[in-house]
């Protein structure tokens, strides 16, 4: 009798992992944040005062504050691609602005980066036009259709608040 229960807890520990199937892993799909218009705009948020009292930052060129009304240099609002060895590359990583470019993109990437899904980072709901509100669920529409999943979580929810589509 004691053979038995301990053979059947062995399988059972042994079997536990593969029946348990596995974690979706972020680093192996293709990760990106949407970032809204508000974001590069020159003032931000339109509730914010405007910051053309603030220098530029040649000390930080990644994040300089123009004065002169202008964006910020380099920064566009859309998807903004984390880079990864697992991608192919592309020079700079690509911000994509349209449900076109989000779908070319992930068309073109290896079977395995594309398995592990595409994984998006929102900021708050409130900082997004209603083009952009849109453009997102065209896109969470669109994936639904051609297989590809997708994984939404709004920064503040991170590590833990991915909603699979």
């Amino acid at each position: 009798m004691r053979r038995r229960v301990f053979a059947l807890v062995f399988l059972t520990l042994w079997c536990a992992p593969a029946l348990a199937g596995d974690k979706p892993d972020r680093s192996l799909g293709i990760s990106m944040q949407f970032i809204p218009q508000s974001a590069v705009a020159p003032t931000g948020r339109p509730d914010r005062p405007d910051r053309s009292d603030i220098p530029d930052r040649p000390d930080r060129p990644d994040r300089p504050d123009r004065p002169d009304g202008q964006a910020r240099p380099g920064r566009k609002p859309g998807f903004a691609v984390a880079p990864s060895p697992y991608l192919l590359r592309e020079g700079t990583p690509p911000v994509l602005q349209t449900a076109e470019d989000f779908f070319v993109y992930v068309e073109k990437q290896n079977p395995p980066v594309k398995a592990g899904g595409v994984w998006i980072v929102t900021n708050a709901p409130e900082a997004y036009t209603a083009a952009e509100k849109a453009l997102l669920q065209q896109i969470i529409a669109e994936c639904a259709k051609r297989g590809v999943t997708l994984y939404l979580c709004r920064f503040t929810d991170l590590p833990d608040g991915w909603k699979r589509y």
